[in-house]
């Protein structure tokens, strides 16, 4: 296959990617959106920035297949960088804050998190300098061009620390909830181990395929920014769910406790 060809099958992966997960990329922001109006905990705000920035970039992409015939890609990539960048860390700090509330190794978390963001920012601003390198224009959209290593990079950095901060949780959850009975503990098992479990399958997964080259390098970093972020949703909504429930069964409880002394003082 040809340079050209092989540049116009990847837009048009990156296209169909980008087209089918619209709407469930906008469904989470609506979701987050509602999530924030109902709690104000911090896990939701960021949850909300991380799937809009997410939203933005696809309807980026969208706007630019559809009504720019010649695309400035360097802006383009500059601002897919930037949002890409701002999204995952927040992902990778919902993440490491989990890991981090049920963990006694806190400066050991602490430090890798800050290694893992260096890295991350490093490799996204030599991507920056090489923008003409890695993008091009290719029937009237930005099309990746190479398997740059700075992509490889990001994609075993990000795969590194997300099975290295859910392992850490599992383990933590795993060996407090052997010791204690604590509700504490089996709600974080029901709150966040399945999402732990699949963030970290599909960052591997991802990373096989990269090292297989089945796929294109820029194709698959896209692709791991949406499923992280679309599982990291999913569990926001348990979480949220959870809590709601919490709160109800409490302030049910209260009210039946209440309605007998109510009826004493209504007899007396």
């Amino acid at each position: 296959m040809d340079h050209e060809k092989h540049m116009e099958l990847n837009d048009q992966v990156e296209l169909l990617m980008v087209a089918f997960t619209f709407f469930p990329v906008a469904r989470d922001v609506y979701d987050s959106m509602r999530m924030v109006v109902r709690d104000r905990a911090l896990i939701y705000k960021l949850n909300l920035v991380q799937s809009f920035l997410l939203l933005a970039t696809g309807c980026m992409y969208l706007g630019i297949r559809l009504f720019a015939k010649w695309p400035n890609c360097v802006i383009y990539f500059f601002s897919y960088c930037s949002m890409s960048f701002t999204s995952v860390t927040l992902i990778l700090t919902l993440v490491f804050l989990r890991s981090i509330c049920i963990n006694r190794h806190a400066r050991l978390i602490k430090g890798i998190f800050a290694v893992s963001q260096l890295t991350h920012l490093t490799a996204q601003i030599f991507m920056m300098i090489n923008t003409r390198k890695i993008f091009a224009v290719a029937e009237g959209s930005c099309s990746w061009t190479t398997d740059d290593i700075y992509i490889i990079l990001l994609l075993t950095n990000s795969t590194f620390i997300v099975v290295f901060f859910a392992s850490m949780t599992i383990v933590s959850i795993y060996k407090y909830a052997r010791a204690n009975s604590s509700p504490l503990f089996k709600v974080f098992i029901r709150d966040g181990l399945i999402s732990l479990v699949l963030i970290s399958l599909v960052s591997i997964l991802v990373l096989i395929l990269q090292v297989l080259k089945v796929i294109q390098s820029g194709i698959l970093l896209h692709s791991l920014w949406m499923l992280l972020s679309l599982i990291t949703t999913q569990q926001c909504r348990t979480s949220f769910s959870l809590r709601n429930n919490s709160s109800e069964q409490v302030e049910t409880e209260c009210t039946l406790e209440a309605k007998p002394s109510l009826t004493t003082i209504t007899i007396k």
